[in-house]
């Protein structure tokens, strides 16, 4: 159900980053093949927080199985040396949108958070923007052990003690 969850929703996606050049990151909780979207803000880091965290706590309301999260997203890629060494004096503190395109992939990031369990697989959509159009390429599975903030945002919430 995920996997064909994740391929219609990646379409939905790509449709959206065509017409608009933007993807409003969303979560979908799921418990036993129900799926609750939930609109997502980033304007700013505190927002950030306060939008994963509740996340994790409506998922807890809800003793949810999973939560799927989505979000356009540019990442970093070094593979030698020399780019590492480069990013680090020229960008080392700034957003991976400032990269030069050969040093970063665009594209639309599927985290898929086992609430039982912590864990999380990633799934990336790479896009690249022309002057005419986007090309999209297919999705792959990024990560089958993802960690990161994101992740543990949505774990605060869900792991938070309400009756405390």
């Amino acid at each position: 159900m995920v996997d064909a969850f994740i391929q219609d929703i990646s379409k939905i996606a790509q449709e959206n980053i065509e017409k608009d050049d933007y993807l409003q990151p969303m979560a979908f909780i799921i418990k036993e093949g129900e799926i609750v979207p939930m609109s997502l803000s980033n304007t700013d880091d505190e927002a950030k927080f306060r939008s994963y965290t509740d996340v994790g706590l409506v998922a807890q309301k809800l003793a949810a199985d999973k939560v799927i999260l989505l979000a356009d997203v540019a990442a970093r890629i070094v593979d030698n040396p020399e780019d590492a060494k480069y990013v680090q004096e020229n960008y080392s503190t700034e957003s991976p949108l400032s990269y030069p395109e050969s040093l970063r992939l665009d594209g639309i990031l599927f985290l898929v958070v086992e609430l039982k369990s912590g864990t999380a697989t990633g799934y990336f959509r790479r896009y690249e923007k022309h002057e005419i159009g986007y090309k999209f390429h297919e999705l792959e599975t990024y990560s089958e052990t993802f960690s990161g903030g994101l992740v543990n945002m949505v774990m605060g919430g869900f792991n938070f003690d309400l009756e405390n």
